[in-house]
């Protein structure tokens, strides 16, 4: 059994680092990368295909 104590410091430095690989997608590589710009540019084409759809009614 360790008598090793974690420093609060080292367990947020830590949890930010993988906060930060997530916001920015690096964890995953290219593919990540790729599934985050699709899920960025969902909400523009909703908002496009939704104003055609209400300017057709």
């Amino acid at each position: 059994m360790s008598n090793k104590v974690s420093k609060p410091e080292d367990a947020m430095s830590k949890m930010l680092i993988i906060l930060a690989d997530f916001h920015f997608g690096i964890f995953g590589g290219l593919p990540t990368r790729i599934l985050y710009m699709l899920i960025g540019l969902m909400p523009t084409v909703l908002l496009i295909t939704g104003m055609i759809t209400w300017q057709r009614r």
